[in-house]
């Protein structure tokens, strides 16, 4: 450890990484790219740079109104890969780039290569639940995401991604997706990103009372949380009070431009008042 920590690519490299988790998606890329330069034959930088270059581009692109060149990052992901095929965020973000562009079927073969090098990894299994549902095959994805919760029983992560994974398939949502996102709240406690999960499964089951109340509880740890935020306006939608949707919707816009919760809130506005879960 004393060794790596005085290695420059390795510093560099999680560098990148913290950079790349505060969103500072195009500081993370100049950190990266001296991290490969420093050291070329790095796997894991080369991954991490592949996978920046296309998210500080994913961030830009809804306020510049373009689209993301479908190659940003394959040479750099591909390089990651073949330099060790054995490296997990090699191996996952390569996964995630295919599925991007398209291609189920690589991103599959990929992901049951590495799931099968390292089958007691519940992240692997939750990446490769997460490619069998895109093919459609919902029985094999719900098994990947109960081994991966089997594989981290206290983690109260996996058990959200079960619920997240059973409310998107709308799967099974009593039967898996409750109990699942109570098990996170009691592992998590007051953490808003557990709360909320237990909040969409309500919503789905259609106690937007309930629901409001977990929301309220996440807010309550993390005011600006943009999920909840997101899904507080879904509530709204639902109750036909489309102006304080259409105010929180542009509220979660505002906090966080480039999110998944930002882009959810530009569709709901772009659909009109009669679109909801």
């Amino acid at each position: 450890a004393g060794q790596a920590s005085r290695d420059p690519a390795y510093l560099l490299l999680e560098s990148g990484r913290a950079l790349a988790s505060a969103g500072e998606w195009e500081l993370a890329v100049v950190a990266l790219a001296q991290a490969v330069q420093a050291r070329p034959a790095y796997a894991e930088a080369w991954a991490y740079l592949g996978m920046a270059r296309r998210q500080a581009a994913m961030r830009q692109a809804p306020s510049q109104g373009m689209d993301i060149p479908e190659d940003l990052g394959r040479t750099e992901l591909r390089k990651a890969y073949a330099l060790d095929p054995a490296s997990i965020p090699a191996a996952i973000f390569l996964a995630n780039y295919w599925q991007q562009v398209g291609d189920i079927s690589q991103a599959r073969s990929i992901l049951q290569q590495a799931a099968g090098r390292a089958p007691l990894n519940p992240l692997l299994q939750v990446e490769l639940g997460n490619i069998l549902a895109a093919a459609g095959e919902l029985e094999s994805a719900l098994h990947a995401y109960q081994q991966a919760v089997a594989l981290a029983p206290q983690d109260a992560a996996y058990y959200r991604l079960l619920a997240e994974f059973s409310l998107q398939q709308n799967y099974y949502v009593t039967d898996i997706a409750l109990p699942a996102a109570r098990q996170a709240v009691l592992l998590d406690g007051q953490g808003a990103a557990s709360q909320d999960v237990m909040a969409q499964v309500l919503i789905q089951m259609g106690d937007l009372a309930g629901a409001e109340r977990f929301l309220a509880q996440a807010l309550g740890s993390n005011t600006d949380y943009p999920p909840a935020l997101l899904h507080l306006g879904i509530i709204s939608l639902l109750r036909g009070d489309t102006q304080a949707a259409y105010r929180t919707f542009n509220q979660v816009i505002a906090l966080d431009p480039g999110s998944v919760s930002a882009a959810q809130a530009r569709q709901y506005l772009k659909s009109g008042p009669t679109t909801a879960p």
